[in-house]
């Protein structure tokens, strides 16, 4: 028969004692009913200690059951950052794109990332060759990428580039204010193989432009807004047919 509890002397040593004169289902029983002598605290840490290997195992059975929501495949923590532009895929299966900061001058870059998120920096924006570049690159029909830079160059309103997929990088124009300044919106390539784009800045009446610009980087300022025909283009044009564009982004302030 399991002897009485009369007094609370429930250290460890006594438990075990206790243990080697009862029965399993007796021992248990006792731990128990003497559980209730004690005070809250040690009870509460006598309970910690049971429920911790279950607890933990709990845990561990609903990390391996939990799915996967978000991958992230590049993080951006030194050298390149702040990518505004969405990424475009080349005809070489790899993801091109840019970042409007960071990199060996703090200007910007452009990158190469392949599927499984290998990333290599192709150009580091140095302000001479144009800085901060917020849009997408476009891949020309010839294979080469086409981009702008919303500000560096040689009057600082931004250029017009080019570069090849190995990341030889060739500045075509330089915006100077009457030939359009500050472009932000992506270059897109006509049917006749031309590159077309806006600037939000410069032209004739100062208030931005449309252009045209050869692969070779021979620019036509095609319009310059005069404030009532619209001010500050900021997006892209979008081929309507084979020779017309449109513009998808707002004109007026």
């Amino acid at each position: 028969m399991t002897e009485p509890i009369t007094r609370c002397d429930l250290s460890h040593q006594h438990l075990a004692n206790s243990d080697k004169k009862r029965p399993k289902s007796e021992s248990v029983t006792a731990n128990i009913i003497a559980l209730t002598y004690l005070p809250m605290k040690t009870i509460l840490l006598h309970l910690r200690q049971a429920m911790i290997p279950a607890l933990s195992l709990w845990i561990l059975a609903a990390t391996a059951n939990a799915t996967p929501v978000f991958e992230p495949v590049q993080g951006f923590v030194l050298g390149p950052k702040n990518p505004a532009a969405k990424l475009i895929e080349g005809s070489d299966g790899n993801f091109y794109g840019t970042t409007q900061g960071g990199g060996s001058n703090s200007l910007g870059t452009v990158f190469m990332m392949t599927p499984s998120g290998r990333l290599t920096t192709l150009v580091n924006f140095d302000g001479a060759n144009g800085s901060k570049p917020v849009q997408s690159l476009i891949q020309a029909s010839n294979g080469d990428f086409f981009g702008t830079t919303l500000e560096g160059g040689s009057s600082h309103l931004g250029t017009a580039f080019k570069i090849t997929p190995s990341g030889t990088l060739t500045t075509l124009v330089n915006f100077a204010g009457n030939n359009g300044g500050l472009p932000t919106g992506s270059l897109v390539q006509g049917s006749d193989g031309n590159l077309y784009g806006t600037t939000s800045g410069g032209g004739t009446f100062g208030y931005g432009t449309v252009f045209k610009m050869t692969a070779s980087g021979i620019l036509t300022t095609l319009m310059s807004f005069n404030n009532t025909d619209g001010v500050n283009p900021t997006g892209s044009l979008v081929s309507c047919n084979l020779i017309n564009f449109a513009l998808v982004n707002k004109f007026f302030r």
